[in-house]
């Protein structure tokens, strides 16, 4: 859907930005985590800071008050087909774990915080100005 943009793998989504912008780093995620307010509860205040308002991401989305101006949208996921789209949001990091994952941004159900996923799936992209 137009509304959430593309979704891309996580070789393509290290070739995306365009010059002048970067894919996020693992540190770039950490520091806007703590900035919007990271803790292990649920939910979470960095969900609630980095979630678009009235975008429909998980249960506690109406509360969402995009401080950090972020304004995740639920573009869910794809790995060999559509999953999650108006539930959650993932956005893919630098950051390999290991030959098969990497780090992304997960946002849902109240949650804000780092993940390690599948770089065959495809989740959005941010981009960060360098």
């Amino acid at each position: 859907m137009k509304k959430y943009g593309c979704l891309y793998s996580w070789k393509d989504a290290q070739k995306v930005c365009p010059k002048g912008w970067h894919l996020p780093t693992l540190a770039d995620f950490t520091n806007l985590l703590r900035y919007a307010g990271d803790d292990y509860d649920r939910p979470n205040p960095a969900y609630f800071a980095l979630t678009a308002k009235n975008s429909g991401l998980g249960n506690h989305a109406a509360k969402a008050t995009n401080s950090t101006a972020f304004g995740a949208l639920p573009a869910g996921a794809y790995y060999g087909k559509y999953n999650y789209l108006g539930l959650l949001a993932y956005f893919w990091s630098t950051m390999e774990h290991d030959k098969v994952n990497s780090y992304c941004l997960c946002l849902g159900d109240g949650y804000a915080g780092l993940q390690t996923k599948g770089k065959d799936n495809a989740y959005s992209v941010r981009c960060v100005k360098d």
